[in-house]
């Protein structure tokens, strides 16, 4: 026990609606976690298409809070926002729903000196902005650029 929430990484649709039962039970166990939930593109939210279903609605009962990125938001700022929120107070699961356009899409840094690349306040959110990097990378050999 690490008194450190747990991470989920899971992709849309089928992937995601295993993890409901898993995310209920440690909102009744106020056991910290954050869910990484990809999902199809912002665009495409509204549309009768493969593996969209609507996750805010299914977990609003069972996490401390939702996230949805868009184009605008801080991804840093989300993480460790999600990770506080999950570790204090009533502990409990937070979800993080990552759309494909955001997961895809070129990025960088409002900051170069960026707090989470030099001072990570935990392994974990470490691990998360490595993961992300490798999606970057896999991105860019898969697309050629």
């Amino acid at each position: 026990i690490s008194a450190k929430p747990g991470v989920v990484l899971v992709t849309s649709g089928p992937g995601f609606t295993n993890t409901v039962t898993g995310i209920a039970n440690a909102y009744s166990d106020s056991t910290p976690l954050v869910i990484l939930a990809g999902d199809v593109a912002n665009s495409d939210s509204n549309e009768k298409i493969f593996q969209n279903i609507d996750m805010q609605d299914i977990c609003k009962s069972c996490t401390k809070k939702i996230f949805k990125l868009s184009w605008r938001d801080n991804i840093e700022f989300i993480i460790k926002e999600a990770f506080k929120t999950a570790n204090s107070g009533v502990k409990g699961p937070v979800l993080v729903i990552l759309p494909r356009n955001i997961l895809e899409a070129d990025c960088y840094s409002l900051n170069q000196e960026s707090s989470i690349n030099n001072n990570p306040s935990s392994f974990i959110e470490q691990d998360i902005v490595n993961f992300y990097e490798k999606i970057k990378e896999l991105n860019a050999k898969k697309y050629n650029y």
